[in-house]
This record gives structure tokens, sequence and C-alpha cells, in this order.
């Protein structure tokens, strides 16, 4: 009986870590998606900025 609760709760121990394994990674994805896209609307932002304020001066 012992080694059927042992088993199953190795059962559940690989099934968590594999869970949090693929959590992760798909949450190192979406940030560095997040990051991508709030990069490119900076770089947007400082360019529209710097066209203003060279026709300033």
């Amino acid at each position: 009986m012992g080694n059927i609760v042992s088993c199953i709760s190795g059962l559940f121990h690989s099934i968590i870590s594999f869970v949090e394994t693929i959590l992760s990674t798909i949450l190192g994805f979406c940030r560095a998606v997040i990051s991508g896209i709030a990069n490119f609307f900076r770089n947007i932002v400082n360019s529209i900025a710097s066209l203003f304020s060279c026709r300033c001066c």
C-alpha cells in the first residue's frame, strides 16, 4: 500500500513541476513580448518628440 501512495505522490510531483515549467515558459514569453511592444512604442514617442523639438528650434 505504501508503494502505491509513493508512486501517486511521485506522479503528482512530476505533474506539478511540469505545469510550473510550462507556466514559467509562457510567462517569460509574455514578458518578452510586452517589453518588446513597450520599447517599440517608446521609440515611436521619442522619434515624434525629437521631430517636434527640431521644428521648434
